[in-house]
């Protein structure tokens, strides 16, 4: 990868960014790469160079993220369809997204300029609602697409079909339809199963099941999803990877498959998915050896 200008943008309200940029853009001017840093970051050194978020990834060959895994969603939402490798540093708490912790930025730094990492491709999802037989695309997603209700935690109904085949109803206080990447977000907390990141699927996990027969249900990645609310239904919201909420009316559809861009995530080289979860999620037990 041919590396040029880095692109830097950061949790809000982070304190610890502006030092962390001018870091960043120390090391990287002696390797002649230029450095944009999102204007919103705070107690940014006044060398740098500023612009808005949404311009970063049309100027840079790669984005910077200080912060945790929203700042990661949020970057994935601002690509708006470019393919641009993201490297995550994790100013957050459990950081899924985020593959370097604070303490390995200056150490990342080298091995990005050494390209000594790998970048692995992620699925995306591409949501669309259907109003009176016409399709509008309401966004694209890195985690999961949520359909709930808008009022009080009640049960709805919502029938789900596969490549134009009724698979079932649900009756739940809610669908997801999940990336592996975001298998491990709400998925895993209402009970769906983790996916291991690089692959081509999709987990459809009911929120708080009313029937014991509703379960999870992992499809391909080349599946074409069709959530329709119950005609009694109340209106119900659309979330999208948690930072945006659309209003679905009765009668309304939700038309879900495979984004045609992909997220790329930077890691280091030899990086293992299972201790990663070892790691955010604390699994026991040692490696066997003998």
């Amino acid at each position: 990868m041919r590396l040029r200008c880095v692109g830097v943008m950061a949790k809000p309200g982070e304190q610890r960014a502006g030092d962390y940029v001018g870091r960043a853009q120390r090391r990287l001017a002696e390797a002649q790469v230029q450095l944009i840093a999102d204007a919103k970051i705070a107690h940014l050194p006044p060398q740098i160079e500023v612009a808005a978020a949404e311009s970063l990834a049309d100027r840079a060959d790669l984005l910077l993220v200080l912060g945790g895994d929203g700042s990661m969603l949020q970057a994935a939402r601002l690509l708006r369809g470019r393919e641009l490798p993201v490297m995550g540093v994790n100013f957050g708490s459990l950081g899924y997204l985020t593959e370097f912790a604070v303490n390995e930025f200056d150490a990342g730094l080298e091995l990005l300029l050494r390209g000594q990492i790998a970048i692995s491709r992620r699925l995306m999802l591409q949501a669309e609602i259907e109003r009176s037989g016409a399709r509008q695309a309401c966004g694209t997603v890195l985690n999961d697409v949520v359909l709930h209700r808008l009022s009080l935690a009640r049960m709805v109904e919502i029938e789900c079909s596969v490549g134009g085949d009724f698979m079932t109803r649900y009756r739940c206080d809610g669908l997801i339809a999940a990336t592996p990447t975001g298998s491990t977000a709400h998925n895993l907390s209402a009970g769906g199963p983790i996916i291991a990141p690089e692959m081509e699927a999709i987990a459809i996990t009911p929120i708080c099941p009313h029937t014991l027969g509703n379960r999870p249900v992992v499809l391909s990645g080349r599946a074409q999803i069709e959530l329709r609310p119950a005609f009694n239904s109340e209106p119900l919201s659309l979330t999208l990877d948690g930072q945006r909420a659309v209003e679905i009316e009765p009668g309304q559809k939700v038309h879900v498959r495979a984004a045609a861009q992909r997220f790329l995530v930077v890691h280091p080289l030899g990086r293992n998915d299972f201790k990663v979860l070892r790691d955010k999620l604390h699994w026991g037990g040692e490696v066997a050896h003998g």
